[in-house]
């Protein structure tokens, strides 16, 4: 190469680099430069091919998002968490066929670390991960370490973990149909979430009155919290303008686990329970039945079940079924036309392509009175 030639050649690598425009490599060993620029939901410039048919998720959450943002074909590798039961996981029940025999990108769970080495067996294009991973390894070191675009989508909304609200699910929604080429599709699903969170707005922002309530046996770290485990400022609440018992304790936002005592004392009417936890709560009835037969929704019978919330990812079609659900129940004169089981199958189709609710009575009772479980 002649000396002038040389220059120019450096002089334009100096100068994409200043532009962000930063080589990579793919896993053939061959440099590409990334085509179009992407902010991901941390704010990062990152910048990958133009076309792409290959990506691995990591982290709770973002194999969920991927699916529901059209990118089920693109998966090329998966986590090995990912391939056990993991029946309270919507996506799990609706296509876990199609992860067997894909490469292992790493373990997976909320306290894994990104394993390079591993990732680079899918061969991605893109790698997309949530804000969990993020923070115990740096995306750009990830970046570096792989030669292959990290992308850091929010799973959960910003400092609550375990919590997506409606916003945060569409902001992450456009940012994967950006990447993904399926702007079409996350547009379509982020005008129907709207429709949804419009529609249980409308019917329950003017209630004079409202009975009191507990959501109970929410999972969140270990998956196993039993009856005590809840959350201040449950999002399912908030899409239908209703407080938890818990509200009242003026605690922050998040999971907590409760005093019992404070049940008995507060007496919440209705009990609603994760069914993800459902065996759980029927042993510490069990063992305890003289306790829980003393809070007055046990007694009356008013104790019904929910389709998990979380299940290393949040269902974000069991957020609006549940909360469609437990406004019915609270509020029926304003529910009135809502059939559960056919709304079920509206909601199932729109954000999987399939209902898989008969897939969930395999395993749960579903959106019914549970209170037989729980004899006084």
């Amino acid at each position: 190469m002649k000396r002038r030639d040389f220059i120019i050649a450096i002089t334009s690598l100096a100068l994409a680099s200043i532009a962000g425009g930063v080589i990579y490599f793919d896993n053939e060993g061959n440099k590409y430069c990334g085509e179009v620029k992407i902010i991901d939901s941390m704010g990062r410039t990152v910048y990958v091919p133009k076309e792409i048919n290959k990506v691995v998720a990591l982290g709770p959450g973002t194999l969920g998002m991927i699916i529901y943002a059209g990118g089920l074909d693109k998966i090329s590798g998966i986590e090995q968490i990912e391939l056990r039961n993991m029946w309270g996981q919507d996506c799990w029940l609706a296509y876990h066929d199609k992860f067997k025999g894909l490469p292992i990108v790493g373990q997976g769970g909320p306290n894994a670390t990104p394993d390079p080495s591993a990732i680079l067996t899918a061969k991605p294009q893109v790698i997309i991960e949530d804000q969990l991973y993020a923070q115990v390894m740096d995306p750009n070191q990830l970046q570096e370490e792989t030669k292959i675009p990290v992308i850091v989508v929010y799973t959960f909304s910003p400092k609550r973990i375990g919590e997506l609200g409606p916003n945060t699910f569409k902001s992450s929604m456009s940012l994967l149909g950006e990447l993904l080429g399926t702007t079409d599709r996350t547009n379509e699903l982020n005008e129907y979430v709207n429709s949804l969170v419009n529609d249980l707005n409308s019917r329950t922002s003017n209630i004079s009155y409202r009975p009191s309530v507990y959501v109970g046996g929410l999972p969140y770290k270990t998956g196993s919290e039993g009856f005590l485990g809840t959350d201040v400022d449950f999002e399912v609440l908030n899409l239908i303008n209703t407080k938890s018992v818990v509200d009242n304790l003026g605690w922050s936002p998040g999971f907590y686990n409760i005093d019992f005592s404070y049940l008995l004392r507060t007496q919440p009417e209705f009990v609603f329970i994760d069914e993800g936890n459902l065996e759980t709560v029927i042993s510490e009835f069990s063992q305890n039945k003289q306790q829980f037969c003393s809070l007055n929704a046990f007694k009356n019978g008013n104790v019904y079940g929910l389709l998990p919330y979380r299940w290393y990812q949040v269902n974000v079609t069991n957020q609006f079924l549940s909360a469609y659900y437990i406004g019915k129940n609270l509020y029926p004169d304003n529910f009135t036309d809502v059939d559960i089981f056919s709304l079920a199958n509206e909601i199932y189709i729109k954000f999987l392509g399939i209902n898989i609710y008969s897939n969930y009575l395999k395993y749960a009772p579903g959106y019914v009175n549970i209170s037989g479980n729980f004899q006084c």
